[in-house]
Formats: C-alpha cells, sequence, structure tokens
C-alpha cells in the first residue's frame, strides 16, 4: 500500500467464493467490492477500509478481513452478510495477513508482532504468539498459510524470512 504511488488504489487481498460465482478484492481504498464472475459487475459490500488482506473461508461460512481491525462476518447460504464480529480492536495495531485452516475451525491473524489464532466454534481468541525477534527487524508480514493438515503454519515476513509455527493439539482440534 503506498498513497504516493501513481495508482494509490492497490489490491491488497482477493477471494473467490466455493464455485467460482463471485471473487472480491479488497485494498487500501475504503471500499471492498464483490464481481459477479459472468458479466464482471461490481458491487460495494464493505466501506470500513483500507483493507490489508481479505478471506473466505472454504465452505463459504466466515469472510475475515483485516485492516485497522480484523472482523469476521458470518455469511448466510445465499452470501449475504450478516452482522460482523470483531475479533481486534484499534488498540491492537494494524491487522496484515489472514488464513483459515483447512477445516475452517480457526483463523489465524497476524501483525507486525504477533500471530493469533481464532476459533469460529468458540468465536474468541484460542492462542496468541510474540514472533522472536519482532518489530522492524522483521518489518511486515507479506504471506500467511496453514499446512494441508492444519497442525503447522507458515509466515512469511517482507525482509524474505519465512517464520513456521506448530499449531498446538488442544487448539487444532
Amino acid at each position: 500500500m503506498n498513497p504516493e504511488s501513481p495508482n494509490p488504489y492497490q489490491i491488497t487481498g482477493v477471494a473467490q467464493n466455493r464455485d467460482g460465482s463471485w471473487f472480491l478484492t479488497a485494498g487500501n481504498q475504503e471500499d471492498a467490492v464483490a464481481f459477479n464472475r459472468t458479466d464482471f459487475t461490481p458491487s460495494q459490500f464493505l466501506d470500513t477500509g483500507p483493507f490489508t488482506d481479505i478471506t473466505l473461508s472454504t465452505d463459504d461460512i466466515y469472510l475475515a478481513v483485516a485492516g485497522e481491525q480484523v472482523w469476521v462476518y458470518p455469511l448466510t447460504r445465499n452470501q449475504f452478510i450478516l452482522d460482523s464480529i470483531a475479533i481486534t480492536d484499534e488498540n491492537n495495531g494494524l491487522g496484515y495477513q489472514l488464513a483459515f485452516n483447512p477445516n475452517n475451525s480457526l483463523l489465524a491473524y497476524v501483525s507486525e508482532e504477533s500471530l493469533s489464532l481464532w476459533g469460529t466454534t468458540e468465536l474468541e481468541n484460542l492462542a496468541s504468539v510474540i514472533y522472536p525477534l519482532a518489530g522492524n527487524f522483521l518489518g511486515q508480514p507479506v504471506s500467511l498459510d496453514y499446512s494441508p493438515y492444519g497442525n503447522l503454519i507458515g509466515l512469511g515476513m517482507e525482509n524474505g524470512l519465512i517464520l513456521i509455527f506448530g499449531i498446538p493439539a488442544s487448539v487444532a482440534e
């Protein structure tokens, strides 16, 4: 996100629903936009930006967005957004990257200093870890993803460092 660039409206996240009929974009503008895949008709659906990431659970039940806060939006079967759940507040710092685990029971989210796990069943934070050497040395998180079995999570940092974390069995179940 660089407001001084020639194109200040940069896309920072893209998500697609399971059947591929819609895709969602979010970036450093104030809104997130959904596009109908058939005719590419856009429609604004969130106006709480700017955003650093956006992701859908693989079962299309949750939409998560990160920015000044991290929010989760439970979705109905026809994709209408219900009330949001703020899982961080303005005191937590900027949220950068998001990822649901393979069975959609956990949402991982990262800031410059910590990795947190939020339970979709419990609707609360279950675990948090401060990175070793956190701060300016590592830079901004740029990628986050679970292993196929959901027992590991990888975090890519701006400086090229990759951090791998084990997910505690008590949290991963």
